[in-house]
Formats: C-alpha cells, structure tokens, sequence
C-alpha cells in the first residue's frame, strides 16, 4: 500500500510539475498575443497611413489628369506631329508614385497576416491542451483521495477488528483464570 501511495505521489508531483510548465507555456502564449496584437495594430496603422498616402497621390494624380486632359484637347484641335509627344518628367513621377503607393499599401495591409493566423490558431490548440491537462490532473487527484480515503477507512475496520479480537482474547484469558 506504500509503494502505491508512493506511485500515486510520484505521479501527483509529475503531473503538478506538467501544470507548472504549461502555465509558464501559458504566459508566454499570452505575451506572444499581447505581442501580435500590437504588431496587428501597428500594421493596421501602417495601412491607413498608406491609405492616406494614395488618396493624397490620387488628388494629385486627378489635378494631373485634368491637366493633361485639357494639354489632349488642345492636341486634338491642333493638328500635330504624334511622333513628338512626349510625357512630362512629373507625369512619370505621378504614375510610378501612385502604383508604388498602391503596392505598398497592398504588401503593408497583407505582409504576414498569414503567419500570424496560423500562430494564434496554434496557441489556442495549446490553451486547449492546457486545459485538458489540468482537467486530467484534476481527475487523479481526486482518484488519489478517493484512494487514500478507502485505505485509511480499510486500515480503521482492520484496527477495529484487531482491537475486537484483543478484548476478545484478554475476556476469554479472564474467564478461564
């Protein structure tokens, strides 16, 4: 009976030592969300800057289209030499600049959102299994008292009856006297 209690210790403290380690995991999951989700909220923030950015670019752009709008019907009534036309150096700027804009809003809004879905979804299977483990360590604890109360209460019915069969052996040494 003291090995198995012994056993049933060994095995309480082992499980209690695997408590103690998935609570330290715990935290550190929690930190790594605490982590993401400022890394989420700096990236949203960068996306709105972008944003902001190709609004600016398109205004810009749309001031430049009217422009070059007008500059096209005056190349439409005046008859010209195609082969001459040329873009302005500004106008170049303005497109390479707004689709620039563009990808970077793109490629900021989007840049390893992936990865982090996969984390978050991996430290939920852990919290899970954390929490499977400690209902499990729940469990045999109570088995483990469930035990040691059934042994102690065997231990008392067998001193009880020892007890009984000694009154009984001193009754009948003092009847035979």
């Amino acid at each position: 009976m003291d090995h198995d209690r012994r056993g049933l210790d060994r095995r309480v403290e082992m499980l209690e030592r695997e408590v103690r380690q998935l609570e330290t995991t715990t935290a550190v999951i929690q930190a790594t969300l605490n982590g993401l989700v400022s890394t989420m909220d700096s990236r949203h923030k960068a996306f709105e800057r972008g944003q902001d950015l190709i609004l600016e670019r398109l205004g810009k752009l749309q001031v430049t289209q009217q422009k070059h709008e007008t500059d096209l019907a005056s190349f439409i009534s005046a008859p010209q030499d195609l082969s001459r036309a040329t873009l302005s150096s500004r106008m170049v700027v303005s497109i390479v600049l707004v689709v620039a804009g563009i990808i970077g809003g793109q490629m900021a809004s989007t840049w390893g959102i992936r990865s982090d879905v996969r984390d978050i979804s991996t430290k939920q299977a852990q919290k899970s299994e954390t929490s499977k483990v400690t209902e499990q360590l729940k469990d045999e604890r109570a088995a483990m008292l469930k035990t040691t109360v059934d042994t102690i209460s065997k231990d008392q019915k067998l001193q009880q009856l020892e007890i009984q069969s000694l009154r009984e052996t001193i009754l009948n040494q003092r009847r035979s006297q």
